[in-house]
């Protein structure tokens, strides 16, 4: 059977330390360049999206949208700053307000 999302992220958490955002860019200059899996509650900004009356659908494909400009050594801001605006051209201002408060509360700024 399948796992759900739940599953796998339960799993992923058990797996993997978490580090907070600071740690991350500390990791950035390593000589081995750290592996990271966000495994953030994907709720957080779904939910922003329906209190704005935009769907759940909606911010999942303006998300998975906003990731196919990504080049492989994008930054954290840099892949904030894309989101947003793609939030912003897609889903309007008050959208890409959300987006951008969410990012800056786990200390990625643009």
């Amino acid at each position: 059977m399948a796992k759900t999302y739940k599953q796998v992220m339960d799993e992923a958490r058990k797996a993997v330390p978490e580090v907070s955002p600071e740690q991350v860019k500390a990791s950035l200059g390593a000589a081995k360049a750290p592996v990271l899996l966000d495994v953030r509650e994907k709720e957080e900004i779904r939910q922003g999206y329906v209190g704005l009356g935009l769907g759940t659908r909606r911010w999942d494909t303006t998300l998975i949208a906003s990731q196919f400009g990504y080049a492989p050594d994008t930054s954290f801001g840099a892949a904030a700053q894309q989101t947003y605006q793609l939030a912003l051209a897609r889903d309007g201002r008050a959208a890409a307000k959300l987006v951008k408060e969410r990012f800056a509360a786990r200390g990625i700024t643009f």
